[in-house]
């Protein structure tokens, strides 16, 4: 209802209850002129958010006294990095009043969301309510249209203070198994991300030019053809490198080799771990064809976008690359998995080849033994972590970042778990179940 007296007036314009469902669309499919004004406007909308993340905002924004706004939203935003100004706007005012994540079932027919209903107060709350669905069956994508059924996936409805939920950060340490036991994510204080370096790297900014495919090779160089032209060119090794691609990791983990080169116009300086872009002069001495066929597309290249600005505007080299990494990144030995999956896998890699940024993360220097860590991430036990942490989409496919990654839980370097793992091949499971058995046990 809308309060029509005074409504110029601070203290009571406005709503005394909104409800809604916000639409789901990712900002970077924006215009440039609403993207730039969204994040001028709205604390909670950064990098490639999801810009139902301004409505909640407004509607916080919206309500006066003690009044409510519940939406239906992607909860992403629990545990996402675009999600934290929206989980710290909520925790300065103490609004989350009660949340219920309805992963894994889908409300909405030929869509996948991971829906979530929050209820936002304008009065602070030192209690939040919390709903948890049970995450049960793999691949329970059937609409929940009757209270049944939505019964059947329902958990207790538990009351915690509000602050312990908004430290803990992440959702998932919120989340129960379907026997009602503790979740992995409760079992240690140590992730992925303190045994090793986790990356999702190579971007080149305009692949339709700087990548191309690999012919032939010798020792000093590649015979590759682009896309952009039918000729073939033989270029110098010492300005292109092969690059790895989702479908050279097959499903037995081994790794089929490279077919693919990118241009890479970096040179290692170990001492500090990281590339050093070789100046334009040489990189006409190193490679000349590489050179002559770049320059035919200079302005393309000058033209890329990054956050809403061109190379040239960000007064980048021309032929820079637009993410890089660090040597440390594509060190062997390393283990690669797919960014995206049906189900996981994580295949060792002994070669320095690059891998696209987000299409394949990379997990290198590891503080273990790399075949254990290995048998670990390939284990069915660490399969149901991904099943229930990393919600399936449309075909059954699941999306893994790099914060995914780094935060599964593992022992810690130390513990003989990875000496057994490293000895056996055949208990591989039973060991890492008798961890997570004796992790519950001492809960």
């Amino acid at each position: 209802q809308i309060r029509h007296k005074n409504r110029i007036e601070s203290d009571s314009a406005g709503f005394d209850c909104l409800v809604g469902n916000p639409p789901y669309v990712r900002v970077e499919f924006l215009e440039l002129a609403l993207k730039k004004y969204l994040k001028t406007h709205f604390v909670s909308v950064v990098d490639r958010c999801d810009i139902y993340v301004a409505f909640v905002e407004l509607g916080l924004r919206l309500i006066q006294g003690d009044r409510y706004c519940g939406v239906i939203v992607s909860n992403q935003f629990l545990n996402t990095d675009y999600g934290a100004p929206l989980r710290n706007l909520l925790a300065g005012k103490d609004a989350l009043k009660r949340l219920v994540d309805l992963n894994p079932l889908q409300v909405f027919e030929g869509a996948i969301t991971y829906p979530a209903v929050m209820i936002c107060s304008s009065s602070p709350t030192s209690e939040m309510e919390v709903l948890a669905m049970e995450r049960k069956a793999e691949g329970a994508s059937s609409p929940a249209r009757d209270t049944q059924m939505f019964a059947r996936y329902c958990h207790e409805v538990v009351t915690v203070p509000s602050a312990s939920f908004y430290d803990s950060e992440v959702w998932s340490a919120l989340r129960v198994t379907g026997g009602g036991e503790m979740s992995l994510d409760m079992l240690s204080g140590v992730s992925l991300g303190d045994l090793c370096n986790i990356s999702s790297s190579m971007k080149s900014g305009r692949d339709q030019i700087l990548v191309a495919t690999l012919l032939d090779e010798t020792d000093e160089t590649f015979e590759i053809k682009s896309s952009k032209q039918d000729k073939r060119l033989t270029v110098s090794k010492q300005v292109w490198r092969k690059v790895l691609r989702p479908k050279n990791l097959r499903e037995d983990r081994t790794i089929v080799p490279a077919s693919r080169v990118v241009f890479w116009p970096y040179r290692d300086d170990d001492n500090q771990d990281e590339f050093v872009l070789i100046e334009e002069r040489e990189v006409r001495a190193l490679c000349s064809e590489t050179f002559s066929y770049l320059a035919k597309y200079r302005k393309d290249l000058e033209n890329r976008r990054d956050s809403g600005k061109t190379w040239k505007e960000h007064n980048r080299v021309w032929y820079s690359l637009g993410r890089i990494g660090k040597p440390s990144d594509y060190n062997g030995p390393k283990l690669l998995s797919p960014g995206e999956f049906v189900t996981p896998r994580f295949v060792r890699d002994e070669s320095n080849d690059l891998f696209p940024c987000a299409r394949i993360l990379g997990v290198s220097s590891i503080a273990v033994d790399v075949n254990a860590l290995q048998k670990y991430l390939n284990s069915k036990p660490i399969e149901r972590w991904f099943r229930a942490n990393l919600p399936a989409k449309v075909g059954g496919y699941r999306g893994m970042s790099v914060g995914d990654l780094a935060r599964l839980p593992v022992p810690h370097k130390t513990h003989p778990v990875w000496s057994k793992l490293k000895q056996s091949d055949s208990d591989a499971e039973s060991v890492i179940e008798s961890w997570i058995t004796a992790q519950l046990a001492s809960k």
